[in-house]
């Protein structure tokens, strides 16, 4: 296994050449095992490189959770050549739910972050993107029957984004009581909105932060042999 920087990783893609078919990227903030060709470390960002029949599948791991990360590895990845992207992260906030997962329909953000804020870099996608869609349907089947063969209760509900993990603001205590679907987190959205600036496509799902580890294994790999 080869450990090396972001440099490398764009020598490590410029040497695999026309042998290099990207399949898709999986983007996380939930460390899942897996058995990597090459690993690339860079700026918070632990980048995978799984080959699969003659595919190569990039799993990124977000050590550190911001919205300059999401935007980084969808980035990275989009140079890469892929056009896919599986997003998924966690909640610590649902105590009553912790041992499913959550198909990501839509996104409430009032965080107040966005990954898109200053100079819109006009060769990546337009100044303000149209949002319709966000979540692919056709990739969310997809994480949808991946959680259900690896055995993790899975529900559609909408990602709300907080200010803060830690406590709820008056406003998002009126969403909650009105999105009776809502689930807390941080993770995805910010991958999710790069990616559709970029013209790509991605579903994103939220894990409970008590699944087994290997229920999760058993998902990325059938989220790997299905793709």
């Amino acid at each position: 296994m080869i450990t090396a920087d972001k440099k490398n990783l764009s020598g490590w893609l410029a040497e695999r050449g026309n042998n290099f078919k990207p399949a898709l990227a999986v983007i996380s903030t939930v460390i899942i095992n897996n058995k990597p060709e090459a690993v690339y470390k860079d700026n918070g960002l632990e980048i995978n490189i799984i080959s699969k029949e003659e595919k190569e599948i990039l799993f990124l791991y977000i050590e550190d959770n911001n919205v300059d990360n999401w935007k980084n590895a969808v980035r990275t990845c989009a140079e890469a050549g892929i056009r896919k992207y599986f997003l998924v992260g966690e909640t610590e906030k649902m105590p009553e739910d912790i041992y499913r997962a959550w198909i990501i329909t839509d996104h409430i953000n009032v965080s107040g972050e966005n990954p898109l804020v200053g100079r819109n870099d006009d060769s990546l996608g337009t100044r303000f993107p149209d949002m319709t869609g966000l979540y692919d349907r056709e990739l969310s089947i997809y994480l949808e029957k991946c959680c259900v063969n690896a055995e993790i209760p899975v529900k559609s509900g909408v990602l709300l984004v907080p200010k803060s993990i830690k406590s709820r603001t008056d406003l998002e205590h009126r969403i909650l009581k009105i999105r009776a679907n809502a689930v807390i987190s941080r993770d995805v959205f910010a991958g999710a909105i790069v990616a559709k600036h970029q013209g790509l496509r991605s579903a994103g799902l939220i894990f409970g932060n008590n699944i087994e580890e290997n229920k999760k294994l058993r998902f990325l790999d059938c989220l790997i042999n299905k793709l």
